[in-house]
């Protein structure tokens, strides 16, 4: 019946058959105190412990192009600065810049003739003067330059130029792109003097306010969680637990058979980092839970664990260390589960005596001298 070692009557000290096995005499049992029973079954708070990441929602997330293209001219901001709404990002110039203002402007004189043409063609037909063909063809320019005028206008709002100032004869040479929002340079790709193509990025912004946690929860615990449920949050730079709560729970499983939870914060923290990695635990709803007196769930070689009683006999006895998670603690009872599932759970646990087996492990397992 599984692995087996030889014990004398006279033994004193266990026999350690590996890391996590030990064979301790009937003498050393019973001076340990051991005892064992079951895992009973207990409704008991409890909670997972997850890993996650500071994320940004997109909508507080921009990208920076200049859809008509065009030379860096000045960049006043750097990476990581902090940026208020409205605040100029950089400026760029470009001759293509400046035709637009000037066929927009032109357009606009010839749509004053055109209206005027039109109305004095539209007047000469009413007094059957013409025929209606001439005032078709009026009317024909004067829309076609009309929708002309109105996208052109539409392009130099894009470009962050006022049509009005273009149309009174004010041209600008150098277009500025400012901050749709308060917020953080997160990345720079620009340069003066480099050329910006319309595709281009050429820096982010987010903004920190509205950051988020991205859980990865693993597949088998995801049936535990609820909207709303409280989350404990521990960045990895800081030592300061802050609280959030479950938002949405994701519904594809990835690759590695985990789920994204999304948590919001309480409280919102300008000064925490989006793509920081993140330690969480979360509380869930009180349920029946797998539990053994604290006392039994012990640390042996920095993994949490129960013994099981592995083999018996005459001479003593066998114990196997099973490394679990522990998802709980009320009333002197710890709730827990074992990290392989193939455990069994209704195999006899070690209750009493679990921190002697530990000792006797450490201590046959130290070097001689």
């Amino acid at each position: 019946m599984g692995c087996s070692a030889e014990i004398t009557e006279n033994t004193t000290k266990a026999t350690t058959v590996s890391d996590k096995m030990i064979v301790l005499n009937q003498a050393q049992i019973r001076n340990s105190g051991i005892e064992l029973a079951e895992p009973v079954e207990l409704q008991i708070g409890a909670t997972v412990r997850v890993s996650g990441t500071v994320e940004v929602p997109p909508q507080n997330k921009t990208a920076i192009s200049f859809p008509f293209g065009g030379f860096v001219k000045s960049i006043p901001v750097l990476d990581g600065m902090n940026i208020k709404k409205g605040q100029v990002l950089i400026t760029l110039e470009d001759p293509t810049i400046i035709q637009l203002q000037q066929d927009y402007l032109e357009a606009m004189s010839q749509l004053e003739f055109l209206q005027l043409e039109y109305e004095r063609q539209k007047s000469l037909s009413d007094q059957q003067i013409n025929s209606g063909k001439v005032v078709q063809q009026a009317k024909s320019n004067f829309l076609s330059t009309q929708a002309r005028c109105k996208g052109m206008k539409l392009k130099l709002e894009i470009a962050g130029i006022n049509p009005s100032e273009v149309a009174k004869g004010n041209l600008q040479r150098v277009v500025s792109i400012r901050s749709p929002f308060n917020g953080v340079v997160t990345k720079m790709n620009a340069a003066v003097g480099h050329y910006a193509t319309p595709q281009e990025v050429l820096l982010e912004i987010i903004d920190l306010k509205h950051c988020h946690i991205e859980l990865s929860v693993f597949e088998k615990d995801i049936a535990s969680l609820k909207i709303g449920q409280r989350v404990h949050v521990t960045l990895m730079s800081s030592t300061d637990v802050k609280q959030a709560t479950i938002y949405l729970i994701g519904k594809e499983i990835s690759m590695e058979r985990t789920v994204k939870v999304h948590c919001h914060l309480d409280n919102e923290d300008a000064s925490i980092i989006p793509g920081g990695f993140v330690q969480a635990e979360i509380d869930l709803t009180s349920q029946k839970q797998l539990t053994v007196p604290s006392d039994a769930v012990v640390n042996l070689n920095g993994k949490t664990v129960v013994f099981h009683l592995k083999n018996t006999s005459k001479q003593g006895n066998m114990y196997e260390a099973k490394e679990v998670e522990v998802l709980g603690e009320e009333n002197g009872r710890t709730a827990f589960r074992y990290k392989d599932s193939q455990d069994s759970n209704n195999q006899a646990v070690v209750v009493k005596g679990a921190y002697a087996i530990v000792s006797a492990i450490v201590v046959k397992m130290e070097p001689e001298e």
